[in-house]
């Protein structure tokens, strides 16, 4: 083999690094070229609604890092975004790079200014952009937004119909509208969107249109700022971008019309009504009286109803079921309806009178006050007539007092002497001593006959106080098995039964607080939806049996004073 010679190996060596060299300054070279971050865009100079193209592209790895639009939000208002990621191999030469494409909208007009992007130390260089003013025709505005109200001058609280309308020509890709805002006032999007044509200074516009209604809750000048629209749209094969502002408007409001501070019903209409469902022909004393009471307010939301109620009355009580509230909208405003049912429930016979009931309101029509009255005939009221249920009686010896002994009294009847005839010389004298013999003997003997009748009534009168019990038709009874009614008609015996046997008009005038509160529970229960507390029944029960052997005893304390009354006299 040939060795080479000192010489050679230097100059071979020279070579070797001045290759390495070369490499090392050529893959820096194209390092140096790739880390690149460039921005351009379509255009520079462009007009008000014009769409902006811009093109952003990093030549090297972005290594995930997200880009930044964040920073155009001042200017500009970013409509869409794409990213892509290409690989090219010219030559055996490796390229990577990433390209974000972004559609922009000018929010003005004027010099504005696309902001440099960094990425990894990498940074772009800031792009400047002309927007120039469209200079177009009023009457023939591509497109343009319109807002109207249905009054300029209103009362605190009263409704007001708020318009919006969008007009274009061409058509439309997508749009974005930015709703009206109602500060210190009550509001409801009464008209969801809608599209219609129209015909402008002979031009056919595209119209969506929105409704909403609102309602100032403070007097003074009320301001409403002008809503915007944002979109693009397609006319004369250019696509542009939309943006528009309705104006301003402003609507003056009154203070209320009322001094006294009451109740403030600013409406086009108010209906006050009432139904009877199943009402009986004959009403007695415990029935459950259903009233459907309905309130009807045009140009006002439900929130804004007043209450109804109804009080309790002298012979009448009154237990409410939870109120329903519906809200109808229309294109022409809001349609609010409260309805009130209730249970009536009388407690005395007679005739029941329930109050006439009234709803003032200012009518925004005619700018008068109003009242809506319902009034209610009298209702005749029968005693309860539930029959009585099975009572089951249990027999029990009552131990009784033993009667005195009756005391007869016998009359002696004087024996019948024969008087020793004297002879007197005078026969008119002896016939009249005879005459007055004979009327003192009968008057004695009337008068014992009296004194016997006497004693013996007396006797009578004493056994009678002695052994005094009631009949059986003068006895009130209880029975358990009239617990286990069912509820409603239980209640109803408990109310005859105390009209007809104790003689005590209404359940407030029962003297046993007790029985009185568990009665109360079980009508709210009934006629009020509330909860039965499961003692309640038993309470009643209990306290009903107790007020009847009281009534009972009193009864018998009654007769017996009767009785020794008759004695004395």
């Amino acid at each position: 083999m040939k060795q080479l010679q000192p010489s050679n190996k230097k100059h071979l060596f020279s070579k070797l690094l001045i290759t390495l060299l070369s490499i090392s300054v050529l893959s820096f070279s194209q390092l140096a070229i790739a880390a690149k971050l460039s921005v351009k865009t379509d255009r520079q100079v462009i007009e008000v609604g014009d769409i902006l193209t811009l093109i952003i592209q990093a030549d090297f790895q972005t290594r995930g890092s997200q880009l930044d639009l964040e920073i155009l939000s001042d200017q500009f208002e970013v409509l869409n975004q794409q990213q892509s990621n290409q690989v090219e191999i010219i030559n055996g030469n490796y390229k990577s790079f990433t390209r974000w494409r972004v559609q922009l909208l000018p929010k003005q007009a004027g010099k504005l200014v696309i902001p440099p992007f960094e990425f990894d130390g990498v940074k772009s260089k800031a792009l400047p952009i002309t927007v120039n003013q469209v200079k177009v025709d009023d009457r023939n505005r591509p497109y343009f937004l319109e807002a109207s109200v249905d009054k300029q001058s209103v009362f605190v609280q009263e409704q007001v119909i708020y318009s919006l309308r969008f007009y274009h020509k061409g058509s439309l890709v997508n749009g974005n509208i930015r709703p009206p805002k109602f500060d210190d006032a009550l509001s409801e999007q009464i008209k969801e969107q809608s599209v219609f044509g129209k015909t402008l200074n002979g031009k056919q516009y595209t119209v969506y249109e929105w409704k909403y209604a609102f309602y100032p809750q403070k007097s003074g000048t009320y301001k409403i700022p002008g809503p915007s629209f944002t979109g693009l749209l397609n006319f004369r094969a250019t696509q542009k971008g939309v943006r528009a502002v309705a104006p301003p408007i402003s609507v003056k409001v009154k203070p209320k019309q009322i001094k006294d501070g009451g109740l403030w019903l600013p409406a086009s209409s108010v209906e006050l009504s009432q139904k009877w469902p199943g009402m009986p022909q004959t009403v007695h004393v415990g029935d459950s009286l259903r009233r459907i009471i309905t309130l009807k307010v045009e140009g006002l939301k439900s929130s804004q109803l007043p209450e109804i109620v109804t009080e309790n009355g002298a012979n009448y009580k009154v237990y409410s079921d939870d109120n329903r509230v519906e809200q109808m909208v229309t294109a022409e405003g809001v349609t609010s309806v409260l309805t009130v049912s209730q249970a009536i429930l009388p407690t005395t016979e007679g005739s029941v009178q329930i109050p006439d009931l009234t709803v003032k309101w200012w009518n925004t029509k005619t700018n008068k006050p109003e009242v809506a009255t319902l009034k209610t005939p009298p209702i005749s009221i029968w005693p309860s007539n539930v029959a009585i249920p099975p009572v089951i009686q249990q027999k029990t010896e009552t131990n009784r007092l033993d009667k005195l002994p009756s005391t007869d009294t016998e009359t002696t009847k004087p024996s019948a002497q024969t008087p020793t005839m004297q002879s007197f010389s005078d026969a008119g004298t002896w016939l009249v001593v005879i005459s007055l013999l004979a009327v003192m003997w009968l008057i004695t003997f009337i008068l014992l006959i009296r004194a016997n009748r006497k004693l013996k009534v007396i006797n009578e009168q004493i056994n009678e106080i002695a052994t005094a019990e009631l009949d059986e038709g003068e006895k009130l009874t209880f029975s358990k098995s009239m617990c286990d009614l069912p509820l409603n008609e239980f209640y109803k015996e408990l109310l005859r039964q105390l009209h007809n046997d104790f003689k005590i008009k209404s359940v407030d005038d029962i003297p046993n607080n007790a029985l009185k509160g568990a009665i109360y529970q079980l009508e709210s229960h009934l006629f009020g939806n509330s909860k039965l507390g499961y003692k309640t029944m038993q309470e009643i029960c209990d306290n009903w049996a107790g007020l009847i052997q009281r009534q009972n005893e009193i009864a018998l304390e009654n007769k017996i004073a009767d009785l020794e009354s008759l004695y004395k006299s």
